[in-house]
């Protein structure tokens, strides 16, 4: 019970940092748009200034509360701000409403209606800035004090002050229940965005298990035949050395050094098989992370033909590997290698003995990438066809499948913004993965 209370603390406890974090990445490109409001609409209002008092004064307070502003969004640029953006963006928006309040006392304008600006600082604050509740509700009461404490410290109309606070007052609840609403609203989106790629990231993950262990066999007959090599060779280093240790002739021992020598390099073939068989493994099984960047799309397909090739042999199958074209692609290699590995896998199922399949990799004149995997199989039954890729939906015997392999695969290739194709052809059916040419970069052509 104990643990349980522990983990559930641990969840709650990466939710808010990553709630967090996804705030302050938020913020950052929000204060972009604060910063040029600032420094751009802030001081065309200085014709108004000209407009209501002629007094070159009021244009000069306006526009050096603007280089003021200029100064404290060009900060939030710097290495200095990445912490502190909403204590400088909250500054510059209490300096934004002195500056205004600044002209309104220099000129005694509190019973004009041009006094009566706080709608329009505070309301741009709520909707720009994605602070807390709380955060929007100290900067709306500081904005209040600034807004009515000069008047009444100029004029010692206590009441009316109160009375204009009062009137503030109800804007300020009204915008700070918006702004509540929409952190509450962005929050769960968050929340429920996080869970689903959580969610997404656990079935694929699963989805390789299940997919590795019907592949085990092969793999273990994979890790088995480079074991033997290394086997039977140190056995055959150990008799050299004994020879060699016993004395011999000149011309034996040069013989035997030859089969030394011999032994050592299949020794050398056969850990260096060993390993990548492991890093294919340690490639395919690793969790995903979601980590988008350029590969060769030949290396993902390489990884999926070594892990489906051994229970291809053993069925009599051959693989055929067609085109000679290259390509970059764009995209998440982790998920996308367990995309092609369902694909030929499942086409080992569909097809008989001593059958083929076919692996293409097809550069088309408009940019676009196609991976073909077609076989000679049966292919789809026709009353499956639509429902293809649902859920649940699956060609094989009862106990082979569940269904879940063609709808992962599909959730993949979509995630990583491609498209899956299932059809048939005569013989056997074909799996066509495309991705768009804004992803690609072809090396070659077929």
């Amino acid at each position: 019970m104990v643990i349980g209370v522990l983990w559930h603390e641990n969840v709650a406890k990466e939710k808010n940092i990553a709630l967090e974090n996804a705030r302050a990445e938020l913020l950052t490109k929000r204060v972009r748009i604060a910063g040029l409001i600032g420094v751009t609409v802030y001081p065309f209002h200085s014709f108004g200034d000209w407009t209501a008092f002629h007094d070159p004064v009021t244009v000069k307070i306006r526009l050096a509360t603007t280089v003021v502003l200029g100064c404290i969004f060009g900060l939030c640029f710097s290495r200095w701000a990445v912490r502190r953006q909403l204590a400088l963006v909250t500054t510059a928006f209490l300096v934004a409403i002195g500056g205004f309040q600044a002209i309104i006392c220099y000129k005694h304008a509190f019973d004009t209606m041009y006094a009566n600006a706080f709608d329009q600082f505070y309301a741009t604050f709520c909707v720009l800035i994605p602070a807390t509740t709380a955060q929007t509700a100290a900067v709306g009461l500081g904005a209040i004090a600034i807004s009515t404490l000069p008047q009444v410290y100029m004029t010692g109309g206590v009441a009316e002050g109160t009375l204009i606070a009062l009137s503030y007052a109800t804007d300020f609840a009204i915008f700070l229940i918006g702004r509540h609403i929409a952190n509450r609203l962005w929050e769960s989106q968050f929340l429920a965005k996080q869970e689903s790629e959580t969610y997404y990231a656990r079935l694929v993950q699963s989805e390789k298990m299940v997919a590795l262990g019907r592949l085990a066999a092969g793999i273990a007959h994979e890790l088995n035949n480079p074991v033997a090599i290394i086997s039977s060779n140190v056995v055959s280093i150990e008799r050299s050395a004994k020879q060699l240790s016993s004395g011999l002739t000149a011309e034996l021992a040069a013989g035997t050094g030859a089969q030394l020598s011999r032994a050592v390099e299949r020794l050398r073939l056969g850990i260096t098989r060993l390993c990548s068989v492991n890093e294919q493994l340690r490639q395919y099984v690793s969790p995903p992370r979601q980590e988008v960047r350029a590969v060769d799309v030949r290396e993902l397909l390489d990884i999926a033909v070594s892990l489906v090739e051994s229970k291809a042999h053993q069925k009599g199958i051959t693989i055929h590997r067609e085109g000679t074209a290259t390509a970059s692609l764009t995209c998440d290699p982790q998920s996308l290698s367990h995309v092609f590995v369902n694909l030929l896998d499942n086409s080992c199922d569909a097809t008989r003995p001593q059958g083929n399949i076919w692996l293409r990799l097809i550069c088309q004149p408009n940019g676009s990438v196609q991976i073909e995997v077609a076989d000679d199989g049966s292919g789809f039954p026709e009353s499956l066809m639509e429902r293809l890729g649902e859920p649940f939906v699956t060609t094989k015997e009862a106990g082979k499948g569940i269904g879940l392999g063609l709808a992962v695969s599909k959730l993949i290739v979509e995630k990583n913004f491609g498209k899956l194709d299932l059809a048939n052809r005569h013989p056997g059916a074909v799996a066509t993965v495309t991705f768009p040419a804004s992803l690609c970069r072809a090396n070659s052509s077929t």
